[in-house]
C-alpha cells in the first residue's frame, strides 16, 4: 500500500514539474527567449487561400490544421502589404477568411517534440457604438506528440492553456505586435481556438491570423555510457594492451 502511494506521489510530482514548465507567453513584447529557428511562411510551396495542410512538413517537420496561408498582396491577411499593419508584407496562417471559413481552430504539430512556440497573432473582433467588444477570449492549448490536446486526467479540458484577447487588426492597428505561445517543458504543438461573438455563442469568429513563428527545440540528447559499460570497454581495451604485450616479449 506504501510503495502505491508512493508512485503516486511520484507520478503526481512528475506532472507538476512539467506544469510548471510551461510558461505562457501572453501578449508579450518579444517572442521567445533563445529562439533556435523560425518557420518560413512564403510561397512556394504554400500558395494562397489554400489550405497549409502537410506542404511544410518536408522541409519544417510542421503540419497545419484547419489552416490556409495568406501570402502578403492579400489583404484579407492584417500583415500583408499596405493593410495598415505595422509591419507589412509577411505571409500568414488563417483558419478562414470572408470567403472560406474553415475551422473553429488551428492545429500547429511537429514531427518532433519543441520545447517553445511564439508567433504574432491577430484576431477580428467587432466594437460596438459604445466601445464593447463582441467576442470572447482566443484560447491557446498544448498538443501532444500525436497532435491532441493533452489531457491527463480526461476531464475534456486542456491541462496546459490560457486564454485572452488578442490584437484586433482594425482597432490596434498602430501598436506593437505582441507575442503568443508557451515555452518551457516538452510538447508536440500547440492548438489555437477561434473566439466567439458573445451575442451568438455559436457563430465561430473566422479570423484569426498569425505570422512570425518561432520555434525553440530541445538540444542534441548526448548519449553517456553506464557504468557496467564503461568496464566492459576498460576490460576489453586491458586485455587487448595485455596480449600485444605478450606478443612484444616472444
Amino acid at each position: 500500500m506504501l510503495h502505491r502511494v508512493g508512485v503516486l506521489l511520484a507520478v503526481s510530482a512528475l506532472f507538476a514539474t512539467e506544469a510548471r514548465a510551461q510558461i505562457a507567453i501572453n501578449g508579450a513584447a518579444a517572442g521567445l527567449s533563445s529562439p533556435t529557428r523560425a518557420i518560413n511562411l512564403i510561397a512556394p510551396p504554400l500558395v494562397d487561400n489554400v489550405v497549409v495542410g502537410d506542404k511544410l512538413r518536408a522541409g519544417q517537420g510542421v503540419r497545419f490544421e484547419g489552416a490556409i496561408f495568406m501570402n502578403n498582396q492579400n489583404c484579407g491577411n492584417p500583415f500583408g502589404s499596405d493593410c495598415g499593419i505595422q509591419q507589412p508584407g509577411l505571409g500568414a496562417i488563417s483558419n478562414g477568411d470572408a470567403a472560406l471559413p474553415l475551422a473553429p481552430s488551428v492545429s500547429i504539430v511537429f514531427d518532433s517534440p519543441i520545447t517553445g512556440i511564439a508567433f504574432n497573432l491577430f484576431a477580428l473582433d467587432f466594437v460596438t457604438d459604445a466601445g464593447l467588444r463582441l467576442v470572447t477570449k482566443t484560447e491557446f492549448q498544448l498538443l501532444d506528440r500525436s497532435g491532441r490536446v493533452i489531457d491527463s486526467n480526461s476531464d475534456g479540458k486542456a491541462d496546459f492553456s490560457f486564454a485572452a484577447i488578442p490584437q484586433d487588426p482594425f482597432t490596434s492597428a498602430g501598436d506593437p505586435l505582441k507575442w503568443w505561445g508557451f515555452e518551457g517543458g516538452e510538447f508536440g504543438g500547440i492548438r489555437i481556438v477561434a473566439p466567439i461573438f458573445e451575442t451568438v455563442p455559436t457563430d465561430v469568429v473566422y479570423a484569426v491570423w498569425l505570422t512570425n513563428l518561432q520555434i525553440a527545440e530541445p538540444p542534441p540528447v548526448q548519449v553517456v555510457p553506464e557504468p557496467a559499460t564503461v568496464a566492459l570497454v576498460a576490460a576489453g581495451l586491458f586485455g587487448l594492451a595485455l596480449a600485444r604485450r605478450r606478443q612484444r616479449t616472444r
